[in-house]
Formats: C-alpha cells, structure tokens, sequence
C-alpha cells in the first residue's frame, strides 16, 4: 500500500539484508500513475537501505504527486522489509508481505465502523496478473453492533483497492450499520490476495495482515493485553478461519475465561477487555491463550488510549 504524496501521505519502504553476501534490492511499483522500479546494489550483510517515496528517484519516476498503488521487493539474499506511511501528523506501519501470504481466501478478525472510535478499511491487493473477481463477507460479533452484508468487486492485476470503508457501510442499509457496526469480513476471490485491514482512530492508525486458512492454528496467544492502564485498554479479536465450525475458549492470566461456542467460518470472538470484563481489576497487564479446532484460529489485538486518539495493534501468536 504505497503513498506518493497522495492525500497528503507518503510512504517509504526499508529492506534488511539477511544474508550473508552483498545484496542486490530492487522494488517495483504499480499504481494509479504507471509502474517503474528502483534498485540499490551492494547492500551489506546485516545492513538495510530505504526507498523513500517522498525523494528522488523513485518520486523523480512513475512515483509523483497522486501516486496510489502497491510494491514488490526483490532481493538476491534474504530478506526482510517494512514499510511506514506518514501523513498529517500520523503514522501507519507494518512489515511486508510475503508470497505464502497470498491465497484466494482472506480473512479479518477485526473490523470496525464507529464502534470505539475506530473506522476501518479493506485494502486488498491482488497478487495475480489477470483481474481479480471479489467478493467481500461482513460478519456481526455475537452481541454487537450491525448486520451481515456482502460487497463485491474487481481488482486489476497487481493492483491494490480499498474495500468496507465507512462510506460503504453508511450507504449499504443491509448492513445495519446506523449505531456501528463491528465484526470479521471474510474475502475469497478467483486469484490469490493479499489482505491489509486497517483501523482509524481520531489521529492514529493501525494495520495487521490478512490471515489465509494456512495461516490457522488450534491455540492462539495474545502476550499484552490491558485493561484501563495508565489510560490504555486492550480489544482482542479471534476469527474462525477453518472450513468447520469450531468453539474459541479464550483464558486471561490470573483471570477469567470468556468463550463462544459452535463459531461458523469466517465469524468470530471480539472482546473490548476494557468494558466488557468487569472480574478484570483496573491496571490489569497479562496476556490471553484462546483455544478452538486445529487450524481454526487467527486473531488481531489491539491497544487503544481511553481519549480514543492512539492505538496499535499486533496479530496474535500461533503456538
């Protein structure tokens, strides 16, 4: 999800040698305004080189004022990579993608539309050449806010749209979304995706990748979650990602258990650990271990300021 002064935002991409030789990097862009690349050689064991979209070369090519697309790194040793958006005083980070990321069913196990403060977005990216037919399943939580809808779209080949924006949701009467709406989204498509869900706070955002059903597991571990702690609280998302219905039984330290039973795919559990647990004290710091089917599970937490300003969010621990 690359930003070439578009909206007031811009992105830069850092890429980390892993390997143990001098590393040749090249990122290719694709977006609204074309596709070029650029590339740095001779990058050292170790060492890591950034690719500012905001500088010359790549704002000097296809990368200008308006740009709005994605990319792909290339690099002749191992790798690693993250990219930051920065924008108006805001920040929005996270690491690369990798190709075993993709797949043609992607799921979200938070989503958000003035519930919190937050307000989300879909970014989907398709991974594929030839144009992407998608279809978009949006699941209420158990209890909260909202209705099932479905949105649907086409995606060009290697190129990135965003999906379940607020706008959507206020104009999709199926979606009850009057009051908030809050819940999972389930995305499939005939070509291989990545998914990138984003949350909005009043000045922060956050991000966390998309999780295929390979991507499941049977336990899942949150290691920081909080409760009202010098004015920060903790929501934690665990979304079926399995074929089957499974129960997701969630277990705090040194505290109670909360759990759902017969969870259908691509729905999910959603605790706000601030409000909803009043057996948790005030201050509370541990962390959470949920349980469901083998494979079933993925899941997002996130960290939000009581003024609803700040956040950040992680993706649960498989184990």
């Amino acid at each position: 999800v690359i930003a070439g002064s578009f909206k007031g935002r811009t992105t830069s991409i850092s890429v980390q040698n892993l390997g143990s030789l001098p590393a040749s990097v090249v990122v290719g862009f694709f977006g609204n305004t074309g596709s070029c690349s650029e590339a740095r050689t001779n990058v050292p064991p170790g060492a890591s080189v950034t690719f500012d979209q905001a500088k010359p070369p790549a704002s000097a090519n296809c990368v200008t004022n308006g740009f709005s697309g994605s990319a792909a790194i290339f690099a002749t040793q191992p790798a690693s990579a993250t990219w930051l958006q920065r924008g108006a005083g805001a920040f929005l980070a996270h690491n690369a993608f990798v190709l075993a990321d993709a797949s043609t069913t992607v799921h979200a196990p938070l989503v958000a539309q003035n519930v919190g403060g937050l307000q989300s977005t879909l970014l989907i990216h398709n991974f594929e050449n030839s144009p992407a037919t998608v279809t978009i399943e949006f699941f209420p939580a158990a209890g909260g806010p909202g209705a099932a809808c479905t949105q649907t779209g086409t995606i060009p080949g290697s190129q990135t749209r965003p999906f379940g924006a607020p706008a959507f949701f206020a104009a999709t009467a199926a979606c009850g979304a009057s009051n908030g709406w809050l819940g999972t989204a389930r995305v499939t498509s005939n070509r291989n995706l990545l998914l990138l869900p984003t949350l909005q706070a009043a000045v922060d955002g956050a991000a966390y990748k998309g999780f295929s059903p390979a991507a499941g597991a049977g336990n899942l571990v949150f290691p920081s979650v909080i409760k009202n702690n010098f004015g920060v609280s903790s929501t934690f998302a665990v979304a079926n990602v399995g074929n089957a219905a499974t129960n997701i039984s969630c277990t705090f330290s040194n505290g109670p258990t909360v759990s759902q039973n017969n969870v259908a795919p691509g729905r999910g559990l959603i605790v706000n650990v601030g409000s909803a647990l009043p057996a948790l004290p005030d201050g509370y710091t541990g962390m959470v271990m949920c349980s469901g089917n083998p494979g079933s599970l993925a899941g997002v937490a996130v960290q939000q300021t009581q003024d609803g300003r700040s956040l950040a969010a992680y993706e649960g621990f498989l184990q």
